[in-house]
C-alpha cells in the first residue's frame, strides 16, 4: 500500500480530531493518491460572489474567468472544491496547492470535521464530502452510495494492513 504522504495524513487526521484511515480512504478513493490530480466540475455552483472573485483574481495576478474555473475545480489528493478551499480564507493561487501537497490534506481535514459538526454517522460524512449533503434516494440509498461504499472498502482496507 502507497504509504507517501501517510505522515500528513497521520499529522492532519490528529489536528482536526478525525480518523486516520477516513482521510487516507476518502484520499485513494477521489485522487488514487494522485497529489496532482485536479478535475473541472463546470456545472460546480457554490463559487464566491463575483466581487470577491475580482478580488482574488487581482491579488493572484489571473483573470476573472480564470479564477471562476478554478474555483470550480477540485484539486489534490483529497480533491476538495477551489471553492471551499477559497471558503476557508485561502488568498493564493489555487495553482500553488501543488506546491504543497499537504494543503490539500488540510483543508480536506478541515472540511471534514465540519461536516462531523454538522452530521454524526460517517456514512453521513462521507456521502457530504463528495456530495455538498447526505442526499438520499427514495430507498435508504445514498445518491452516491457507491462512493460512500468505495471509501468504507478502502477504510477498512487500511484499518487490517
Amino acid at each position: 500500500m502507497d504509504t507517501r504522504f501517510d505522515d500528513q495524513f497521520f499529522y492532519y487526521a490528529d489536528k482536526y480530531d478525525i480518523d486516520f484511515s477516513l482521510v487516507k480512504g476518502i484520499s485513494m478513493v477521489e485522487s488514487s493518491l494522485d497529489p496532482f490530480a485536479i478535475r473541472f466540475e463546470p456545472k460546480y455552483e457554490y463559487i464566491m460572489p463575483l466581487k470577491e472573485i475580482q478580488r482574488l483574481a487581482r491579488l493572484c495576478g489571473i483573470s476573472v474567468d480564470t479564477e471562476t474555473m478554478l474555483q470550480r475545480c477540485s484539486f489534490g489528493l483529497m480533491q476538495i472544491m477551489g471553492a471551499n478551499i477559497r471558503s476557508y480564507g485561502f488568498i493564493e493561487n489555487l495553482t500553488s496547492l501543488f506546491d504543497d501537497h499537504s494543503l490539500s490534506i488540510q483543508f480536506g481535514c478541515r472540511m471534514i470535521s465540519g461536516l462531523f459538526k454538522r452530521y454524526k454517522s460517517i456514512d453521513d460524512v462521507i456521502s457530504a464530502y463528495n456530495a455538498g449533503e447526505p442526499k438520499r434516494k427514495v430507498s435508504t440509498k445514498y445518491i452516491n452510495q457507491e462512493y460512500v461504499d468505495n471509501v468504507k472498502a478502502k477504510i477498512k482496507l487500511i484499518e487490517t494492513v
